[in-house]
């Protein structure tokens, strides 16, 4: 790398080297990425992958030639697995495919019978055997890369990929691969899809509207290696392995993202998704991490389809308690309250109405964009890692963008007007009560009324009962405003009886007690 040439673009060298592994890491396959940085007579090697970066000391190439010439000629005797490709991976020309495993590798259950090459460009079999327990994941697939259903572009994290799939039957069923780097030591999807299904079998707003995995497989790697190897050494203070991160494959039948839905038919699947989050819930399993691109539908049954599982937790007792770690979301669609330090420092407690609000907060992000104007501007302050950034540009846009912000074809401004307006309008309007309530009982506690009392303590209750007059409150803004806007989706409120459901007997209630 030359100095002057990031001098001259008004890079920083050490950020123009993380935008080339940013670049590096977007391959198909890429599990690390290896930088040279040369400034002067010295050069540091950089190793970037899931888990973050890492540098060499730096050496001097004039005063120890011998040393930096050695280290040339080993770089020319690395591997695959060295240089960035698994051992199960192979290069051919420009292209990477998977080819036949050596070896097994046992995870989640489940293993890899073999990965086959496939000549037809960016095409790979993958053959996945049975489980013990279960003998209906058998399964192969050819997997197209080159066809991305979903990417998220990101140098360190998940960085999730879903590209295209399908299964090797009779039918040739279509499917969808999911390439993504979770952490190590969170249950795979998989598995908590499996929990996910039987918890909702029976259950119509569940059942039929979970993905369906195929088959898994860990790649066996773990970024926490080489990090490990580092502190056998002593060069580094603390955990370093903390937050190891592994390759994973989940094949599972092919779902597409409702983003690009018409503007009715995103509305009318955005509502099955929320109720099948809601269902889950009152059966103590959390999503944790609403957003746009994890709502997804199925194109042969048109059902919405609440889909990544992977930092899903299973509620264990009718209360959350704060453990430190809830710092799950997706910024630009998380609750207001949740953009604060306490709940980025883990002393937030999870409610329901804060995953609700998720799903509110995407009406505005789908239906308002389109505008080469300030207007698209103002919706891509949401999109940042700095929750306090977004938590600014949220509040301007209920402040005052909310009611001047145009819309730009008829289709969504119909969806808008008569619906997601009234929804935003209504989760203003329950964020300004709370927060003058909380500031009156700060300041002047004396003033507040029982029921100005009794507010709070439904806004902070942990009870399914209060999850379920958030969603009877909601549902009732829709079904108004949906009638006043002729009805063009069908929708019926969820009824007592069906809300009823999900609360324990009064004899179950008894018996606990």
């Amino acid at each position: 790398m030359i100095p002057e040439e990031s001098e001259k673009e008004g890079r920083p060298v050490v950020v123009q080297a993380g935008m080339y592994a940013v670049e590096m890491l977007s391959k198909r396959y890429a599990m690390h990425a290896i930088n040279v940085v040369i400034v002067d007579d010295l050069a540091w090697i950089w190793w970037y992958d899931r888990q973050g970066a890492t540098q060499s000391s730096g050496v001097d190439f004039i005063k120890d030639l011998p040393c930096f010439l050695v280290l040339i000629a080993t770089s020319r005797h690395l591997g695959l697995r060295e240089r960035d490709i698994d051992a199960t991976l192979r290069r051919d020309g420009h292209q990477h495919y998977l080819k036949r495993a050596m070896r097994e590798y046992p995870r989640n259950d489940r293993t890899v019978h073999g990965i086959h090459p496939r000549r037809k460009p960016h095409a790979f079999d993958v053959v996945f055997r049975d489980r013990e327990d279960q003998t209906n994941v058998k399964t192969a697939a050819v997997t197209r890369p080159d066809k991305i259903l979903l990417s998220r572009y990101s140098l360190s994290g998940r960085e999730t990929k879903d590209f295209e799939a399908m299964q090797k039957k009779v039918t040739q069923a279509d499917a969808g691969m999911k390439r993504y780097w979770p952490e190590v030591t969170l249950t795979s999807e998989a598995v908590v899809l499996e929990r996910a299904v039987e918890l909702g079998r029976g259950d119509p707003l569940i059942e039929g509207h979970l993905p369906t995995v195929l088959a898994s497989y860990d790649l066996d790697y773990s970024t926490g290696t080489i990090y490990e190897g580092i502190q056998k050494e002593g060069r580094t203070v603390g955990n370093a392995i903390d937050g190891s991160r592994c390759m994973r494959l989940l094949l599972m039948r092919k779902l597409l993202p409702i983003d690009g839905l018409h503007a009715n038919e995103f509305l009318r699947v955005w509502v099955l998704c929320y109720r099948r989050h809601f269902a889950l819930w009152m059966k103590g399993f959390e999503h944790t991490d609403i957003s746009i691109d994890n709502l997804l539908y199925d194109p042969v049954t048109r059902k919405g389809v609440l889909n990544v599982f992977d930092l899903a937790r299973v509620r264990l007792d009718s209360k959350n308690q704060v453990t430190g770690r809830e710092r799950t979301g997706t910024i630009p669609f998380m609750a207001m309250d949740l953009l604060s330090s306490e709940y980025f420092h883990g002393e937030t407690v999870r409610l329901y109405r804060h995953d609700f609000e998720s799903f509110l907060w995407m009406l505005p992000y789908r239906l308002l964009r389109g505008f080469a104007t300030e207007q698209d501007k103002g919706l891509r302050e949401w999109n940042t890692g700095n929750y306090e950034s977004c938590r600014s540009a949220k509040s301007d846009f209920l402040m005052t963008q909310m009611e001047t912000w145009q819309v730009l074809d008829a289709n969504n401004a119909r969806v808008w007007d008569g619906i997601g307006f009234w929804l935003t309008r209504w989760l203003k309007r329950k964020l300004d009560e709370m927060s003058d309530l909380r500031i009156l009982k700060k300041r002047t506690p004396g003033k507040l009324s029982r029921n100005d009392l009794d507010k709070i303590s439904r806004w902070e209750d942990q009870s399914d009962q209060s999850a379920i007059q958030v969603l009877k409150e909601a549902e009732s803004v829709i079904a108004t405003h949906l009638a006043k806007a002729g009805s063009f989706i069908p929708f019926q409120p969820l009824s007592d009886e069906e809300f009823q459901r999900y609360l324990p007997s009064p004899s179950t209630s008894a018996s606990s007690s």
